[in-house]
């Protein structure tokens, strides 16, 4: 199978990538791909979880670097990528990622060990950004 994406709710919030076994960058990048298109054609903010749990080893060469490239070109009403995964490397990669960049990309990526766990994140993300945007509107008037 490779990877693949797919809307993972009915209102089209979330996007789910799957990989499993084997995968290459053409795929990565072909997933990601297919994700901004299906983010564009939602409306509001729609979060991404990647799900590694049945993924085979990470390709060689650059996992940052493709990470940045393709996340770079989602679109504005993109939220947050929740990786799924216990993959020791994996999580190592998401740290770093954090840390090299902290402020944008960086921000929006987070690493949790199951899907439940990655829903649980984004209704709470959800929820925070309500409240901050009722508590702009109030102060506004």
């Amino acid at each position: 199978m490779g990877a693949v994406a797919a809307w993972y709710d009915p209102a089209r919030t979330t996007i789910l990538q799957i990989y499993t076994d084997a995968w290459t960058w053409d795929e990565f990048y072909r997933t990601c791909q297919q994700s901004a298109e299906m983010m564009r054609s939602g409306e509001g903010r729609v979060d991404i979880i990647a799900d590694y749990t049945h993924s085979g080893p990470i390709p060689i060469g650059g996992a940052i670097t493709h990470a940045r490239n393709v996340m770079s070109a989602y679109p504005e009403n993109w939220g947050a990528l929740v990786v799924v995964t216990t993959n020791r490397l994996i999580l190592l990669l998401v740290a770093t990622f954090t840390r090299v960049f902290p402020t944008d990309l960086g921000s929006r990526t987070f690493a949790v060990s199951s899907v439940k766990d990655a829903e649980l994140l984004i209704d709470r993300m959800r929820r925070s950004q309500a409240h901050q945007a009722y508590d702009e509107d109030e102060t506004s008037q």
